[in-house]
């Protein structure tokens, strides 16, 4: 019964995986110099795909935006 529901939990997990959307990453990251990083995001606006930008820092202390 155990080797059953195995079987059939790695049967559905791989066709799941067979039919799954794929979607346009919505966040970036870069390397700038340094501690300095860039990210990108994403968003939807009449149709099209508009990224933002943005800069942070990493500190001692943690991230500076």
């Amino acid at each position: 019964m155990m080797l059953r529901t195995t079987i059939l939990f790695l049967l559905l997990v791989s066709c799941s995986n067979a039919f799954a959307q794929t979607q346009a990453p919505r966040l970036g990251i870069a390397h700038l110099t340094g501690d300095f990083y860039i990210y990108t995001t994403y968003n939807e606006y009449e149709g099209n795909r508009i990224p933002a930008h943005g800069m942070y820092l990493i500190t001692g202390d943690g991230a500076v935006l």
